[in-house]
């Protein structure tokens, strides 16, 4: 079922796009930062987000949208392609998930396609030359294929560019599974033997191969009583995925509800805020990507294509 409505907002008219499957899964869409609005499977609400839509569409914490034209930081907002310097907007001192109005804050036209297997909802946007400091003009199409008969949704990245420039595009959901709202006591396996470790200002410094804090190979919560966490420890790192399928699993601390994560990205970042007791946060972002402090990783030529796909798939016990 697809029900399109407009509502008028901080931001101007926004479309609402919800769309129904046949197994009880439920997902409201926003034109604006073509966005995953709230997910739901039997009126259980599975993403974590503002209470209040004005809230959702203009929160810096990003809630379900669509990042880029690069997700992370970009150290000093300053990046070099064919020997020519650009300078990025920042969004504080470092230019974070494409500046200051990247495409998170940015209305996409949209059209729906109805397949035999899922619904196909692709939002469309042109990212002009110059803006927030880019080079190129980028077309791009953020999709979402909603499954008709699984709690599966699928989305991809479609974009190409009209010269050199860098992309690196990813979806910032929060996801709560439990119940409860505790969202920490969400249990994480994560196929990465490596993970990224940053300064104090959350920049690239190394490679590192994952210890007791970062070691999801085996399904953990985030809070683990076996692990001892330093003050203020959070997760707001790049894991380096190792190959595995499915790349990741996220589980309410029931078990109840499943979520499997397969993606075509390298990268694995996993946000959760303050780990002791950031009540904002509600939920821990899953964004898959590219390596965002590896420029060669990030760069696109012109003409050249850019297509990433992840897949999201929902087990519920008893389906």
């Amino acid at each position: 079922m697809i029900n399109i409505s407009e509502v008028n907002t901080k931001v101007g008219q926004v479309k609402l796009i919800t769309i129904t499957n046949e197994e009880g899964m439920k997902i409201v869409f926003t034109s604006f930062g073509a966005a995953i609005y709230n997910l739901s499977i039997n009126d259980r609400l599975l993403s974590a987000q503002e209470d209040e839509l004005d809230a959702f569409l203009t929160s810096g914490r990003f809630h379900g949208k669509t990042i880029g034209r690069t997700c992370g930081r970009i150290k000093n907002g300053k990046i070099k392609i064919n020997e020519k310097t650009y300078s990025i907007s920042k969004y504080w001192k470092h230019s974070l998930h494409g500046g200051k109005l990247g495409l998170a804050f940015r209305f996409f036209d949209f059209e729906i396609k109805e397949e035999n297997e899922y619904i196909q909802l692709i939002f469309k946007y042109l990212a002009k030359d110059k803006e927030e400091g880019y080079p190129g003009n980028l077309a791009l199409n953020s999709i979402y294929n909603i499954y008709r008969k699984e709690n599966k949704i699928d989305i991809i990245f479609d974009a190409i560019s009209d010269c050199d420039t860098i992309c690196n595009l990813t979806n910032h959901t929060y996801f709560n599974l439990n119940i409860d709202k505790c969202f920490l006591n969400q249990k994480m396996l994560i196929n990465a033997d490596q993970y990224i470790e940053i300064d104090k200002e959350l920049i690239f410094k190394k490679y590192q191969n994952v210890d007791e804090f970062f070691d999801f190979r085996k399904i953990k919560p985030f809070m683990d009583s076996n692990v001892k966490y330093k003050k203020n420890s959070f997760y707001d790192h790049d894991f380096v995925l190792n190959g595995t399928k499915p790349n990741a699993i996220l589980t309410s601390s029931d078990g109840k509800i499943r979520l499997e994560i397969d993606t075509t990205y390298p990268i694995l970042h996993i946000y959760t805020g303050t780990l002791e007791a950031d009540t904002k946060i509600l939920g821990v972002a899953i964004e898959c990507e590219k390596k965002a402090f590896d420029k060669d990783d990030i760069f696109l030529k012109k003409d050249e294509r850019y297509y990433q796909k992840s897949t999201y798939k929902f087990i519920v016990e008893g389906d």
